[in-house]
């Protein structure tokens, strides 16, 4: 496992070795599981040009699961949604799993990520549609909720040394607090 790697590198370990060991984002290689998922990244489903982007980010991920990392949020919701999948089939951990599951699982893993990145960026320019109006109609801007209900934008205190200060842009006030961006329940919700 990742960790036993990672830790055999040292003699002694001390506090900022246990935090780099314990903030590790990379996973092994190959990917420990209950199940054979380490198929995925060498299948090919040329037959299939529709899922050779979400498959293509999936193999040359570099199975680092940082916050910038494409691959890593395509291999995250491809897994869940095989998880599941085999849940259902009630499947045998030990066997092979059939390359119908995996193209299967990677048309949904392709449709669930479209649907709802699409929706985050439409929630994203509803809220910034609401910043630019408030900003022409001088009003100040309060809690804002995308269509999609996945992403609000809300109001809340903030002090710089002491003192409310409030949010202007090009000279108009939009608000006496700060603004902080909200991934709402439903998005988690619908994610798991």
């Amino acid at each position: 496992m990742r960790f036993e790697k990672l830790i055999d590198q040292y003699d002694q370990i001390s506090y900022q070795d246990f935090l780099t060991i314990k903030y590790d984002q990379e996973y092994a290689n190959p990917i420990f599981c209950p199940f054979k998922i380490n198929k995925i990244f060498s299948v090919e489903f040329e037959e299939s040009p529709e899922v050779q982007d979400v498959l293509q980010l999936i193999q040359q991920w570099d199975r680092k699961a940082g916050i910038n990392s494409i691959g890593a949020a395509q291999f995250s919701i491809f897994y869940k949604t095989l998880r599941k999948k085999l849940r259902k089939m009630k499947f045998d951990y030990e066997l092979e799993i059939p390359d119908s599951t995996l193209l299967q699982t990677l048309r949904e893993t392709k449709t669930y990520l479209t649907k709802h990145f699409e929706q985050l960026e439409q929630d994203f320019h509803d809220i910034c549609d609401a910043i630019l109006t408030a900003y022409y109609d001088k009003k100040e801007i309060h809690t804002v909720t995308g269509r999609n209900g996945l992403l609000q934008i809300r109001t809340k205190d903030s002090k710089y040394k002491g003192k409310y200060h409030p949010i202007i842009w090009k000279g108009q006030q939009l608000s006496d607090k700060g603004f902080a961006f909200y991934l709402t329940g439903k998005f988690g919700r619908e994610l798991l």
